[in-house]
C-alpha cells in the first residue's frame, strides 16, 4: 500500500499520547514526559479496542491504529510497526469507524482478474461519443450467520487539466456489502479472504489491492492501509481464471474459503507459489503441502475406487460380526475398549498412495492436456512421491529428483481439478482452462 505522513493524538485519562508515522507502518508513540534520573518515570496504560487504539490526526482524520493484545503500554516513547491502519476519508466532523458494513477493494491484482468493458466509444459524423457500460457481476453469499453481496465492476474516471480531457476505464473494484455491520477486527478476516480467492485465480500467493475502503450506507468513510511485504505477481492476464469463467461458482468457493459449514479444513491452498520466483521451484516443504492439499480433497471427494470398496465395506462387516460373536464369550473387556475398536474401524480406508492414483485415473484427461509437454505421470510415480512425502516426514534424509519434483508439481492440477468440481465448474470448463490457465 502507498505511504502516508501522519501525525495525532491518542487520547487517555490523563494527557494525551502524540503519535508519528514518517515511514510507512512505523508509529513513534510519545508521552510529554521528560526522563529524569532518579525521579519516578510514570508507565502509561491505553486500554485497546479489539487491539486498535483510536485516536486524531492533527488535520482532525479519525485513525485507528492495530497494535494487538488488550493493551498499549508506552513508558516515554514507544516505536512499533503495525500491519494495518485506518483513516477517515473525511475531517470535517467525527466518524465511526469502529465498525462498517461495506469493504472496497481496488486495482492490483484484480485488474489481472475482470474483463474491462466499462466505456463504449463511437465515432460517426466526426463525432466521438463516448458511452458508460455496467459491466458489474453480482453474487450473494451466506456465510457465519450473515449474507455477503460481492459485486465486481470496472471503475470510468474522468480527468480534465490543461492538456486537455482525458477518461480511463483501467481499474478494477470488488465490493463487499454485508447485512450486519462488521466490527473493525473482522477487516483482518474479509482482507485475508478475498486474497485467498485471488489466490486461488492467480495460482499465486503475492496477490493484493492499490487502494481499500471501508464504508457505510454506500459511502467510503475511512482508507484502510494493509502492509504488504511482497510486489505483487505480474503473472499474464490471459493466464488467471476470471471473475466471469468462474459465473456462480464464485459465491460456493468464497464459502469455502470461509469455512462456514463445520470446523474441519474445507480448503487447503498452501502449495500454491508464494510469487512468480516460487513458482519454478519444489522443495520439501511444497511437497509436503501439495500432499496435505490433495488429502484435505480426497475427504471430499466422492466414492473413486466402487468395487474395491465394496470389498473394504464387506471385509468391515465380516471383521463386526466377528466382534460381536466373540463379545458374547468374553466379558473381560470393557465397552470402552469395544467402542475404541468401532471408532478405528471407522476410519479404515486404502493408502494415500493409492487414493491419489484413482484420482489421478479419475481426471486422466485434464492430466495429459496441463502435463502435454512432459511425459506422462504414472501409478508409480505418485507412488513415489507419497513414499517421498512420508519419509521426510518421519525425520528420513531424503534427496528430490526430476521425476518426484515434476510429478509434485503436476499433483498441484488434481487440487485444482478437485476444488473446482466441488464448487460446480463443469468439466469441459475444466478442461478448457487446462489448456492456458491453470499451473502457469
Amino acid at each position: 500500500m502507498k505511504k502516508d505522513t501522519l501525525t495525532g493524538v491518542i487520547p487517555t485519562e490523563g494527557k494525551p499520547i502524540v503519535f508519528s508515522s514518517q515511514n510507512d507502518y512505523e508509529f513513534c508513540f510519545l508521552t510529554d514526559m521528560i526522563y529524569k534520573i532518579g525521579e519516578k518515570n510514570d508507565v502509561v496504560k491505553i486500554p485497546t479496542v479489539d487491539g486498535f487504539l483510536f485516536g486524531k490526526t492533527h488535520e482532525n482524520n479519525d485513525v485507528a491504529i492495530y497494535v494487538g493484545g488488550k493493551e498499549f503500554i508506552v513508558f516515554l516513547n514507544r516505536t512499533i510497526t503495525t500491519g494495518l491502519y485506518v483513516k477517515s476519508s473525511y475531517n470535517v466532523r467525527n466518524r465511526d469507524i469502529k465498525d462498517f458494513d461495506t469493504i472496497c477493494f481496488q486495482g492490483g491484482t484484480l485488474n489481472k482478474l475482470f474483463k474491462i468493458n466499462g466505456i463504449k466509444t463511437d465515432l460517426a459524423d466526426g463525432t466521438n461519443t463516448v458511452e458508460l457500460i455496467d459491466d458489474s457481476e453480482r453474487y450473494h453469499i451466506e456465510t457465519n450467520g450473515y449474507s455477503i453481496n460481492l459485486v465486481v465492476r470496472s471503475i470510468t474516471t474522468e480527468r480534465m487539466g490543461l492538456e486537455g480531457r482525458h477518461i480511463a476505464n483501467d481499474n478494477v473494484e470488488l465490493t463487499l456489502k454485508f447485512d450486519k455491520p462488521q466490527p473493525l477486527k473482522s477487516l483482518i478476516e474479509h482482507y485475508n479472504k478475498i486474497k485467498d480467492l485471488l489466490s486461488f485465480m492467480t495460482f499465486r500467493e503475492n496477490v493484493g489491492f492499490d487502494k481499500i475502503y471501508i464504508g457505510k450506507e454506500s459511502s467510503k468513510t475511512a482508507e484502510v492501509f494493509m502492509r504488504e511485504d511482497k510486489e505483487f505477481t505480474d503473472k499474464n492476464h490471459f493466464n488467471n481464471i476470471h471473475f466471469d469463467e468462474l459465473g456462480e461458482s464464485l459465491p460456493k468457493l468464497l464459502k469455502l474459503l470461509y469455512n462456514s459449514e463445520d470446523k474441519k479444513s474445507s480448503l487447503s491452498l498452501g502449495f500454491i507459489p508464494k510469487d512468480d520466483n516460487d513458482f519454478f521451484i519444489m522443495n520439501n516443504d511444497k511437497i509436503r503441502l501439495i500432499c496435505t492439499a490433495l488429502e484435505c480433497e480426497l475427504s471430499f471427494a466422492e466414492d473413486i475406487k466402487v468395487e474395491e470398496n465394496k470389498e473394504l465395506d464387506e471385509l468391515i462387516e465380516t471383521i463386526k460380526s466377528t466382534i460381536k460373536e466373540f463379545r458374547k464369550t468374553h466379558t473381560k473387556l470393557s465397552n470402552d475398549v469395544y467402542n475404541s475398536i468401532s471408532s478405528n474401524m471407522g476410519h479404515w480406508s486404502f493408502p494415500l498412495a493409492e487414493k491419489l492414483c484413482a484420482l489421478h485415473h479419475k481426471y486422466e484427461e485434464e492430466m495429459l492436456i496441463i502435463n502435454k509437454n512432459s511425459s506422462s505421470i504414472t501409478d508409480e510415480n505418485i507412488k513415489a512421491v507419497v513414499k517421498y512425502r512420508n519419509d521426510i516426514t518421519h525425520g528420513k534424509h531424503r534427496v528430490s529428483d526430476m521425476e518426484i519434483a515434476r510429478t509434485a508439481f503436476y499433483l498441484c492440477g488434481l487440487i485444482y481439478f478437485c476444488i473446482l468440481e466441488r464448487v460446480g465448474v463443469d468439466r469441459k470448463n475444466i478442461k478448457e482452462w487446462c489448456k492456458h490457465q491453470l499451473l502457469t
